[in-house]
């Protein structure tokens, strides 16, 4: 806290010797009645109180700007629960707090959809620094191949911290040549609208983050979770789907997809993850490149009924035929929504093994 009184008094009395100063020089050095020197005192004193009045509000302004750049890098914060890196938007976080008050947290760093490097850290978070800093992190990469057979690669230990700004953790790691900047993912005590776009439901699933090494795809992802996932009933989980029919990067500032965008809601049921509802979005998404990855501008989405063809022609142009070819593999929308699963169960460490759409049998996933 800065002390105001001895600035305070000083500048005061600068101000009355000025006031005192400027009084007799508009006398021009003639005499003064005692009448007229208490004038010109009060007047001096009226003066150097309105300037202390200033000087206080500019102390406590100054005051008020240093304890919120204190609180923005220092102080209590909760990191348990789970987290999403708004740069990359290839990495995820859960932190899980222990009776100690230490925490254990893994972060996973998408590189492919068949590899993830993934970090267990052990540290206590330290609130006059605003940080949790350690020297023993284990760091592995995991790669699976196409049958699902997973290698593990590239052990060994690392260094660095997790650095409170704000609401949010900047990570920097011995290991990792980018910093993370996670933001929080609403949890069950957060007053948001839970995934299912309803709020008497609250998921134990942490959210999707796409974790693979396509900016665009992660900008696409996100894009469909946000827009549709409210149009459903409650769920444990939201996953997209895009089915990529075409692209033209030559524009950065209106780069087109072209595919059949799907969004599917899942439940949990034992370690199946039963599709509940979802639904195509087929058409044209525009998106810019920006300073944080890509942002979805537009989306011209086919129509719906007996316009659906005519609207599709149109959306899809010269590459109508692609479309249609596209929409009768089955086999090959399948192999991507497996991917995509898969990369969200193993990213996340959880117990999954299969999915299911209703009436069908379940699809396993890859181990």
């Amino acid at each position: 806290m800065i002390k105001k009184t001895p600035r305070v008094i000083m500048i005061a009395a600068c101000l009355m010797s000025i006031a005192l100063m400027t009084a007799c020089d508009n006398k021009q050095a003639t005499d003064l009645s005692n009448e007229e020197a208490q004038q010109i005192v009060e007047e001096a004193a009226e003066d150097v109180e309105e300037a202390e009045d200033e000087i206080n509000e500019t102390v406590d302004d100054i005051d008020e700007a240093a304890n919120e750049v204190i609180d923005a890098v220092s102080g209590d914060l909760d990191i348990s629960g789970s987290w999403q890196d708004e740069v990359s938007q290839r990495a995820c976080m859960d932190a899980v707090k222990n009776s100690d008050g230490s925490y254990d947290i893994k972060v996973s760093w998408g590189g492919s959809a068949f590899e993830t490097s993934i970090w267990e850290i052990h540290g206590t978070y330290d609130s006059a620094s605003g940080m949790i800093a350690y020297e023993d992190g284990a760091y592995s990469v995991h790669t699976y191949d196409e049958d699902g057979n997973e290698t593990i690669s590239g052990e060994e230990l690392t260094k660095g911290a997790f650095m409170k700004e704000g609401d949010k953790l900047r990570w920097q790691d011995s290991k990792n040549s980018e910093d993370g900047m996670f933001v929080k993912i609403p949890d069950d005590g957060s007053d948001e609208v839970s995934e299912s776009g309803s709020d008497d439901y609250i998921s134990t699933l942490p959210d999707y983050i796409y974790i693979g090494d396509d900016p665009i795809m992660s900008a696409v992802t996100q894009y469909l979770i946000v827009e549709y996932k409210g149009n459903y009933s409650p769920c444990d989980v939201s996953i997209p789907c895009p089915v990529i029919v075409d692209k033209d990067e030559t524009d950065s500032n209106d780069i087109k997809v072209w595919g059949n965008f799907w969004l599917f809601n899942y439940m949990m049921d034992g370690d199946v993850l039963v599709s509940e509802s979802g639904g195509s979005y087929p058409g044209l998404m525009h998106l810019k490149s920006t300073d944080n990855g890509y942002e979805v501008t537009d989306f011209e989405v086919v129509a719906d009924g007996s316009d659906s063809d005519e609207s599709a022609r149109k959306i899809f142009g010269d590459r109508y035929d692609k479309y249609i070819q596209s929409n009768a593999d089955e086999e090959a929308d399948q192999k991507i929504r497996t991917e995509l699963i898969s990369d969200y169960v193993k990213g996340h460490g959880l117990y999954f093994t299969k999915y299911q759409d209703y009436g069908q049998d379940p699809v396993e996933l890859p181990q």
